[in-house]
């Protein structure tokens, strides 16, 4: 678990409880956070993710990440999806099949967006 302050694990614990309520609405099932009240995820290679959820018998996987919980108070939002982005594609290329899928989304004053893959390729650099 990261080191936050009380003002960022907050605001981590409400981005979780968004993505959680958006993929709720939007009919995924065995809905797992890393909250307190909710039933925790499975481990992934010795990582707990943030929540994970089910659909069409498809696990999809969720990290949430702000600018203030990676240390960079100051970076772009384009600049923290392309930090995310790349991080799951180097997971992916070191671990293989992670047991799920994985998508970006963007949360801000206008909800809960989801970053089409065509788009999240554009922020990786691959190898």
């Amino acid at each position: 678990m990261a080191n936050r302050s009380s003002d960022e694990s907050k605001e981590h614990r409400d981005l979780i409880t968004m993505m959680i309520n958006y993929y709720q609405s939007n009919g995924y099932t065995n809905i797992k956070a890393d909250l307190d009240g909710c039933s925790q995820p499975d481990q992934i290679n010795g990582h707990i993710p943030d929540a994970t959820v089910m659909k069409n018998n498809i696990q999809t996987i969720l990290e949430a990440e702000s600018c203030s919980t990676v240390d960079e108070p100051n970076m772009s939002l384009d600049e923290l999806v392309r930090l995310v982005a790349q991080a799951l594609y180097d997971t992916m290329k070191i671990d293989g099949d992670v047991g799920g899928q994985i998508k970006l989304a963007i949360i801000d004053e206008n909800g809960m967006r989801e970053i089409p893959k065509r788009d999240v390729d554009t922020y990786i650099t691959k190898w």
